[in-house]
This record gives C-alpha cells, sequence and structure tokens, in this order.
C-alpha cells in the first residue's frame, strides 16, 4: 500500500535466509525500488497520478486498501471530526465506521473477503456497536472483562 508508505514492512518480514542474503534485506531490496519510482515520479511531476494509480491498484486487493482508498478513508475522517475531542467515542467512531465501510465493499462486491474474514468481521461489528456511549460505562466494561478474563490484572500497573 504504497499510498500511504510502506509502515509495516519491518514487521511483516520474517527473518530468514534466502538466496539473495537475508528475508530483511531482500524485501529492502523490494522498498528499494518503490521508492526510486517515488522519488522518480516527484521529479516528474506525476506524484499525484502514481499516488492515485496506487490508490486504485490497493483499493480491491483487501480490506486494508479498501479502507485506506480516498473517498472511504473519509467516512473515517468525518466520524472522527465528529464526536469532538471524546477519545473514546472518536475511537470508538473510526473503528464502527472502518468495519462498515468493509462490510459495504463487500455487500457490494467490490471487495472479496474470505469466509473467516467475513466471519470475523461481522463478529467485529457486532461488538463494537454494543460497546457503550460514554467513557466511564465502557472504563468500566473493560475492568470488569479483564479482572474477570485475566488472573493477575492489576489496573494500577495501568495507571488506572
Amino acid at each position: 500500500m504504497a499510498q500511504i508508505t510502506d509502515v509495516w514492512s519491518n514487521e511483516s518480514v520474517e527473518y530468514h535466509p534466502e538466496f539473495g542474503g537475508s528475508s530483511v534485506q531482500c524485501w529492502l531490496g523490494s522498498l528499494g525500488y518503490e521508492v526510486s519510482l517515488m522519488n522518480t515520479a516527484i521529479q516528474m511531476g506525476q506524484q499525484k497520478t502514481l499516488r492515485d494509480l496506487y490508490m486504485v491498484s490497493d483499493r480491491t486487493r483487501g480490506p486494508e486498501g479498501y479502507v485506506l482508498a480516498y473517498d472511504n478513508a473519509w467516512k473515517v475522517g468525518k466520524a472522527i471530526a465528529e464526536n469532538g475531542d471524546n477519545y473514546y467515542l472518536r475511537a470508538k467512531a473510526a473503528a464502527t465506521t472502518g468495519a462498515k465501510v468493509i462490510m459495504e465493499g463487500y455487500d457490494k462486491k467490490e471487495l472479496i473477503l474470505t469466509s473467516k474474514q467475513l466471519l470475523v468481521l461481522k463478529k467485529i461489528i457486532t461488538e463494537l456497536e454494543g460497546l457503550p456511549d460514554n467513557e466511564d460505562s465502557f472504563y468500566e466494561y473493560c475492568l470488569k472483562k479483564y479482572k474477570d478474563e485475566v488472573p493477575d490484572f492489576n489496573p494500577k500497573s495501568y495507571g488506572l
């Protein structure tokens, strides 16, 4: 997803030897070609064209590219902005909107999801819609949940 840069390349490459060097070295080679293409596009005044080509080519390749496509990212940003300064409500709105955007893409047959992805997406939407509408209730919900699920959970360890 060069439309937003390769932000997770370091985390997604498992380290092991390959014919061209370590897996990280081989991936960095590909990333180098990508950076060169981007720099050349800038030098030729074609950066917006390249950006748009990346977006169009990534849009339907998976949920990540779909939700980051301009029109869909705008919907998520709008949901954040509509929730003022409350970080909890902003985060909840962003997550809910993003998940629903992906579901809409699937429903409109613009995006293919595996059966597992679809199952998880439906579960995520249900869970997000079930979250409380205020931060204090969410805090109490989480406090109970983690005390029940994590035997050594101590809120003081997290400054709570």
